[in-house]
């Protein structure tokens, strides 16, 4: 089972005496930024770590008491599993790498999330003309184009094509 996954369950179990998993007391991949920035939705319990934990004194304290720290917040804040911030994979293409220099001061995530915005906005094409993006949609090709497209497919059209062919004199 993944760390996060015990992280989660033991982070909602609503009891505050439930023990805390080895696993997550251990892990690395759970730090103290990791657990302050993963409540980013919930804003009255955002702003309340920011205003507490908006210094390097988040990183001397001990890790287990700053796991009991949140789940107390969690409980007092009543906040639930589908209010924390959700980050999916994605994909890293050309237009996030030109997102990435165009504005460096963005975390990856951020540009991700903006990515997703600009997909849906109502002036998409204008928004990434501006910025210098390359649209991910296939040109529309009319049936008037495709038409004229479409040539003679006849095998005496094909052969002509793939081999080479000589008249003989006779």
């Amino acid at each position: 089972m993944s760390v996060f996954t015990d992280y989660h369950r033991w982070l909602f179990d609503g009891d505050i005496k439930s023990p805390i998993p080895h696993e997550v007391v251990k892990a690395y991949a759970i730090s103290p930024q990791y657990l302050i920035s993963t409540f980013m939705t919930c804003v009255k319990l955002n702003s309340y770590l920011d205003s507490v934990f908006n210094n390097f004194g988040l990183f001397y304290i001990k890790k287990e008491e700053l796991l009991i720290f949140i789940k107390k917040c969690v409980i007092d804040f009543s906040v639930k599993k589908n209010n924390l911030l959700y980050l999916p994979f994605s994909k890293k293409d050309k237009n996030f790498e030109v997102m990435l220099e165009t504005f460096p001061c963005l975390k990856r995530y951020e540009i991700s999330m903006l990515m997703d915005l600009l997909k849906s906005h109502p002036d998409k094409d204008d928004i990434y003309i501006a910025i210098g993006l390359e649209d991910d949609r296939k040109p529309m090709l009319l049936k008037s184009a495709k038409k004229g497209t479409m040539e003679d497919r006849s095998i005496s059209n094909y052969l002509k094509r793939t081999f080479v062919t000589k008249k003989v004199e006779a």
